[in-house]
């Protein structure tokens, strides 16, 4: 990438800090994800859901703050001249307990996208939930049928604490379904 120098130090540009992201993005794994733009509004930004789901895991494991921030109800932020600004979430769990964090998106290629993590109750225990969602039409309906699925069907061992659910330009009740079939649940995410 091209750095130049701007007020807040070295600006490594557009194209810098595109490379960086698909430079972590094979860091960590996640083999079919492919950033075109920053915006993230380019049909050309793929990824699928085990992807998404290992940057989940990620945030989860080393930059929980980011998680933080996405289940902050409202900021208010004011600027050096005076003017203030406020920002809501419109995150759908935003409010609800279970909620550890995670984002929403949506474009015309893409449909309606969602990763949403829970803390449910697994077996006496807590467990980390992980609900992807890609290609919807109802994301939120979707992430609440296939929680209420996972929290009614899960059989978590200590080996598997944080489990995935996932509905990838399907519904939530043929994930589910898939789900169901599955005898080890790691299969899903490893």
């Amino acid at each position: 990438g091209v750095m130049e120098k701007g007020d807040g130090g070295i600006n490594y540009g557009t194209g810098g800090f595109l490379e960086w992201m698909n430079v972590k993005a094979r860091a960590l794994d996640m083999a079919h994800t492919s950033f075109d733009d920053a915006s993230g509004i380019s049909a050309e930004n793929t990824a699928t859901a085990d992807d998404v789901f290992r940057l989940a895991r990620y945030l989860y494991g080393h930059q929980a703050f980011i998680l933080g921030i996405t289940r902050t109800p409202a900021k208010r932020i004011a600027t050096e001249d005076g003017r203030a600004y406020s920002f809501k979430n419109l995150n759908h769990f935003a409010n609800d307990a279970a909620f550890v964090g995670g984002k929403t998106g949506f474009t015309n290629a893409a449909g309606e996208t969602m990763v949403s993590l829970f803390d449910i109750p697994v077996g006496g225990a807590t467990s980390t939930l992980a609900v992807v969602v890609l290609g919807s039409e109802d994301r939120e309906g979707d992430t609440k049928a296939l929680r209420t699925w996972f929290e009614g069907h899960a059989k978590i061992d200590a080996r598997t604490p944080f489990p995935l659910a996932a509905a990838s330009g399907n519904t939530a009740a043929a994930a589910a379904a898939f789900m169901a079939a599955r005898d080890d649940y790691r299969t899903i995410f490893r």
